[in-house]
């Protein structure tokens, strides 16, 4: 059992997927759940993180409320990345 469940809107965003490498290769006890509309991208993210059961992706809209419900049902901490436009670096 893990002792934390972490959701991570936009994972697939120059932040959010940065913050999701952090968090697998920093946080061992805890659960990461990655949330994006970006269906190519999070293919990949889950891809990527394949064999690790740490790891839940989920293809949704942070505009949806009743998305946003479901997957953050027992989450504990939730950094939310998204972003509604393109962030300049």
């Amino acid at each position: 059992m893990y002792k934390k469940r972490i959701l991570v809107t936009g994972s697939c965003g120059t932040i959010g997927s940065k913050l999701v490498d952090y968090l697998i290769d920093n946080e061992p006890n805890t659960e990461v759940l990655c949330l994006d509309n970006n269906e190519s991208q999070l293919f990949f993210q889950e891809q990527k993180y394949l064999h690790n059961i740490r790891v839940s992706v989920f293809l949704g809209d942070i505009r949806d409320p009743e998305r946003l419900r479901r997957v953050m049902q027992g989450v504990d901490i939730v950094f939310h990345t998204a972003a509604l436009k393109h962030v300049v670096m």
